[in-house]
Parts: structure tokens; sequence; C-alpha cells
């Protein structure tokens, strides 16, 4: 999503004061894992923050951002091990890496915060052995919880308190105690977790009583010299409907700010993993009405700044729920993530300049769940900000002329990073539009924003003088006319319904006819309309991405316009959800297709397809059948249960399986231009997802 309007959005740029410190702007980096932290020397045990961290997250405040908090760090060694190089806040070794968070980011004049954070019973013993702590023992996982004693809790407040002296010490500017997305503190204050029946559970007082002593031991180590705030829920989305609703959000906001336990509150939605980093299916703002009813019930109890989330990608989202009264400031992540320099280029006037977080969650999210280090699948640079951050990118010691073939993220990316090194580029695509196969991608019902992968990279090639010559097909002999120095081929991949993956047996048929590729349906879908597969038609899904629900979802969906029904729609897959997807994808992909019509078949694989006969003419319109009116037969074997069953009068077999690289060019280049330099980058190596795409044009783009 783009922000037309240029900017600066003032109601973003005023001063926030919250307690003794006061932030230049109302923009918050909020905490969340990144896995940055360096490790220490035992291996699988928690780590410190160390120059990657710190390199992240000066690069926000270098671009502008009021206030950024480094989170989650843990606050006791039982919590600390719940995933890898998650940073440590209890022992002094740590005072050092935050003393060098603190300077880093104060020279760039935004105010240094870390999370303190405890797990409680979501933390799992996989590494340490040690059970899981939790006020009750009601299990959140697949193990039971120890229930916390009184020595437990006294122990925990003194950890909060120790933290707090060693942030105190570094000379932070703040502590956020972290109290919702179903942590510990969070499970206290939930009755649904809280079980207890001595003064830390029962009635809404007692259930309190553990968040009020932690708050009240930070606020004693730190005195008045730095803020202290803390994350909250403004409704735990659970699924499950044993969450805190917004009313009780609000009446526990209510009760801390009107004890003076609080200088700031920081809401959040969703609970244990579940509604917490929504992908671009949702809407834009999503958590902010909560926020604004717990902010109303804040003011009357005190005056306390209250912090908003939820997918807010634009200055002027942004700025409007602070301009609405909804919330004092707001707290953002992936979109600073997307663009480190969010801040300042709405500060002067190019808001339209950012570069949008598109909400896939490919390299954020998905990364973490999958145990890796975060990055971003539109911006190469995190996670590296040491070696290509800002101030990194020299221009080129002679200026080159640059070919690139092929216009799609890979492309784009090389050529505009070529030019901004000073570099003659010209960019040649065979379509009558860049975008590569991301433009077809976009038109999967709920996906449009991944067009931002494209509309941003083009818009940086005409502002750094890129020449890009669309509907025009590269031949060796067009690229030697335009006497390069180098070349860079990203002629991309395209779907290939033939080819094979490890998990899942050779197709029988697949070659043969009434068998499409997924990117030939979805074009074939869009071109002429979703009925024009058929109305039967069964998807089989060799990778456990997106696509295949995707287009489940576009095919089985009644038309918008007639009302009509869609297509009888089969999914066909050896895994029980999309794998390849983070979990909050997951859930929203199966859900869209299941409510679109489209029958899920997990644990199946396809074994052949073959002519059945004629269509069935009482089933299926003359126009709507396959080529020739012919229908097949496709076998589908539950891997399960070892059955096969067979499925008749089927009018397409779609299969989404990896595509297949286009680099016939780099061999071509390399035999009749000896003398020049080829490079491949992109899918023309490896058909991958657009994160490793883009972050090879990066690369290559420096390296000219």
């Amino acid at each position: 999503m783009s922000d037309t309007a240029a900017g600066p959005h003032d109601a973003l740029h005023r001063p926030l004061r919250l307690g003794p410190a006061t932030a230049r702007n109302r923009v918050v980096f909020g905490a969340h894992h990144t896995l940055f932290a360096e490790p220490s020397s035992t291996f699988g045990e928690p780590g410190v923050v160390g120059e990657r961290l710190v390199g992240y997250l000066a690069e926000r405040a270098a671009g502008g951002v009021g206030t950024v908090i480094c989170g989650q760090t843990s606050v006791h060694p039982d919590t600390a091990a719940q995933v890898a190089n998650l940073p440590i806040a209890w022992d002094r070794q740590v005072i050092g890496g935050w003393s060098l968070l603190a300077r880093s980011l104060q020279e760039h004049g935004a105010l240094t915060f870390v999370q303190l954070a405890h797990n409680g019973g979501m933390v799992p013993g996989d590494w340490t052995k040690r059970p899981a702590v939790a006020p009750s023992s009601i299990a959140y996982l697949h193990e039971s919880p120890r229930v916390m004693s009184p020595a437990d809790l006294d122990d925990l407040v003194t950890h909060y308190g120790r933290a707090a002296r060693h942030a105190r010490s570094a000379g932070l500017d703040g502590i956020e105690v972290h109290a919702a997305h179903g942590y510990l503190l969070h499970q206290f204050l939930s009755p649904a977790w809280n079980q207890r029946s001595d003064a830390y559970g029962g009635n809404f007082d007692r259930r309190l009583l553990l968040v009020r002593e932690v708050l009240t031991a930070v606020r004693d180590r730190v005195g008045d010299d730095l803020a202290v705030g803390l994350r909250i829920g403004g409704d735990d989305g659970d699924r499950t409907g044993r969450g805190l609703d917004g009313d009780a959000w609000g009446e526990i906001a209510a009760a801390l700010a009107g004890e003076g336990l609080v200088d700031f509150l920081n809401v959040s939605v969703g609970s244990g993993g579940i509604g917490m980093v929504r992908p671009l299916y949702v809407r834009h703002g999503y958590g902010v009405e909560r926020t604004a009813t717990l902010r109303a019930r804040v003011r009357e109890a005190a005056d306390v700044p209250v912090l908003a989330v939820g997918r807010l990608t634009t200055p002027a989202e942004a700025a409007a729920v602070i301009e609405e009264d909804r919330a004092d400031a707001v707290t953002i992540v992936r979109a600073l993530i997307a663009d480190a320099n969010w801040v300042a280029k709405d500060a002067a006037g190019g808001a339209d300049s950012i570069r949008a977080c598109t909400g896939c969650n490919e390299s954020c999210y998905g990364n973490l769940v999958r145990g890796q280090p975060m990055t971003c699948a539109t911006n190469p640079v995190v996670g590296r900000e040491s070696t290509l951050g800002t101030g990194t990118m020299f221009k080129a010691r002679r200026p080159r002329s640059v070919v690139i073939v092929g216009a799609g993220p890979a492309g784009l990316e090389a050529a505009w990073v070529a030019a901004a090194r000073g570099h003659r580029v010209t960019l040649l695509e065979r379509e009558e539009l860049p975008g590569g196969r991301i433009n077809a991608a976009a038109r999967l019902p709920g996906r449009g924003e991944l067009s931002g992968f494209v509309t941003w990279r083009v818009a940086e090639c005409e502002r750094r003088g890129v020449e890009l010559r669309c509907g025009t097909e590269a031949t060796p002999e067009l690229v030697a006319s335009l006497a390069p120095d180098a070349v860079v081929v990203a002629t991309g991949a395209v779907g290939d319904a033939t080819t094979e993956v490890a998990w899942h047996p050779p197709i029988a048929g697949v070659g043969g006819p009434g068998v499409l590729d997924h990117e030939a349906a979805l074009r074939q879908a869009i071109t002429d309309g979703p009925g024009a597969l058929g109305a039967r038609v069964v998807i089989a899904d060799l990778v456990g991405f997106v696509e295949a629900y995707a287009l489940a979802e576009l095919l089985a969906a009644p038309n918008p316009a007639t009302g009509e029904p869609g297509a009888e729609v089969i999914l066909a897959s050896p895994f029980a959800e999309p794998i390849a997807a983070d979990p909050e994808t997951r859930l929203t992909l199966m859900r869209r297709a299941r409510r679109a019509g489209a029958t899920l078949a997990p644990h199946h694989v396809i074994l052949g397809v073959e002519p059945s006969g004629p269509a069935d003419s009482a089933r299926t319109e003359p126009d709507e059948a396959s080529p020739g009116g012919a229908t097949y037969r496709v076998s589908l074997a539950d891997t399960l249960a070892g059955s096969v069953r067979v499925v008749e009068n089927v009018d397409t077999l779609v299969v989404r399986s990896p595509a297949r690289s286009v680099d016939r060019l780099v061999a071509e280049l390399q035999t009749s231009q000896p003398g020049v330099e080829v490079h491949a980058i992109g899918d023309a190596v490896a058909a991958r997802w657009v994160d490793k795409a883009i972050a090879d044009g990066h690369r290559v783009g420096r390296l000219l």
C-alpha cells in the first residue's frame, strides 16, 4: 500500500512524553524477536546484545524513529532457552551490550528501551529439559508446566529488579515490561490460566498482584530516571475462547495506570502466536479500535500515553490514528523492517518513496518460526546492516555500461542498485509490464499488496535513470548491439507441471492434455475468468506453499458479480497444511479456501491422470469444459490410509510444482560474447521465493 500524500504527516513528528523521557516523535519501533543476539560460548544457551542486533536497531534510529524498544530480553534463566540467540537480562554481562546499544541509538537521537519478558507456560523444555513454569498446571502446549510457588514468584520479582538495575547502569532510557501475548504475566492476569487460590489468584485484585510487584520492583531500581511501561493486550483474539477480551484488558489497564505504576501502555492484540503477526489478508489498523476503547477507559483513571499497533504500514495510516485521537503514538515493526528510513522519508516530505511492507510474512515471522534469524523479503539489508546498511554503498570507481535482462524483482533490484552506484543501466523486459511472476501472484485473492515488490523498484529505477525497455525480447544479438561491459541475466522461471519433488511420486500422464501448471492456470483464470478451467478442478500441491490454496479459493468462490457458483475444487497435498508458509498465513489460506467452497485433501498425492471421456453435458456447459470437451480421471492416494480413490469427470488438473529456471541466455552470452562479464541472478539460477531473488539482485548490483 503506497502513501500518496507527500508528507510530512505532522501528527507523527510531535514530541512524546514517556515519564521522565521525551521522544522526538510519536513513532515507536516495537520489541520483536530477531535472533540477532550474539550466542554465548555454550551451544544452545541464550545470548547477549551485540553488534548485529545493535546495528539493526541503530539503522532505524538513524532513520528517524523516536523510540526503539529492544526485545524481547529474557528476565530469568527458566525462560531463556525458548529459542536460540534470545538475549538475556538477568546477568551483569548484559551491561556491556546494553551500553553499546544505548550509545549507538542515542547518538542518532532515539530513546532506547529494553523489553523484559518471561514466556511462562509457553516455553518448551526441549533443550534445557526443565519444565515450563506457570501460575497453574494448565498445559499451553503438549507438556504440563510446573506451578510456581511463592518462593518462585519472589525470585522472579527479584530478577525483574535486577534486570532493571542493569538497564539503569547501561544508560538506557526506559523499560517495557511484557504482560501480553500469552507470556507469564499475561497468564497471571487471565482467569483462564490463573486458577490459583493463594494471594496471586482468584479475584481481579489478586490476579494483578504479581504484575504490581514486578512494576514496583522495576521502579524501585530505576527511580525516576527511566521510563517504565507495560505491554498489554487489547483483545487476545483467542480462537479457543479462553482469552481476555477488550473489556477485561480495559479494566486491567485502568487499574494499573490509576495506581501510578506505569509511564505508558503499549497495546497489542493476539496471544500465544495467534493473531499477533497478521498477514496481508488482514485489513490495516486491525488493532486500533481495541486500543481506542482501552485508551478511553484508561483516561478515566490516569493521563498516560497509550500506544497503538496493528499493521500500520504508511505514515498516512499511522498519523490518522493520532489525529483521530485513538492513540497517543504508534508502535510499528514490519513497516520499519521494510524501510529503516520510514520516519525520515516522511519528515522530508517523501512518504511516497517508502519501500512498503507487503505483509507476506515470509522472511520476518516466517524465518523465526523456522528457527532462522529474521530477514525481510523486500529489504535485503536486514540483519546485515554493518556490511549493507547506510553508508556502505559506494560509487563505482569506473562507471560501466550494464545490460540487465528481465525486469522481475531480481532484475529491478539489480538495476536500481547498479544505477545508484553510477553505472549506466539498460533493463530489457520481454513482457509489456515489469514485474515478472509477481504480477500474476498479486492477482490472487487477498494478495494484491505483493505488487509492492515491483512498484517501489520501478520507481527507484526511474528516479536513478535506468532505461527500461518493456516489450523487448533480449537476444544475444540485441545485447551485443548495446555494447555492455557487463550483463545480468534475470530471466526468471516458468511454471512446469512436470518438475518433480522428493516427497511426491511422479504423476503418470502429467505431460499430457488436461494438465496445467499453476502459473498457466492462473493466467487463464485471469484472462478468461475462473470458469475457464471447468466445473471440476483438482489441484495438486507439491510444495506446501501459498499458490495452490489461493488458486483454490479463486476457482471455488462464487462469481461476485453474478452469484454463479464456482468450480468444484479438490486440493490434494502430501502435507497437512501449507508448511512453507508462516503459521498465520497457513491458517488464513486454509480458512479462505474452505470458506470459498474448496475441498482440502491433506495427506494425499496424485498418482496419475488419464482421459475419461467427453464432458458430462448435464454438469458442464461446453465453454466451461476442457479443450475439445474432454474430461479426465485423476487418481489420488491417501498416504495415511494407503487407499486410492478416483475422481471422474475432471476438467483440469492443476499442478503446483517447482518452477523451471529460464537460463538459456546465460550460456548463449558466454559463448557469443566471451569478453563480457555475465551474471545470473534470481530464478534464472534456481526458482525460489522473491526474497532470494531480491537478495541476489542487490548483491550483484553492488558487485558490478
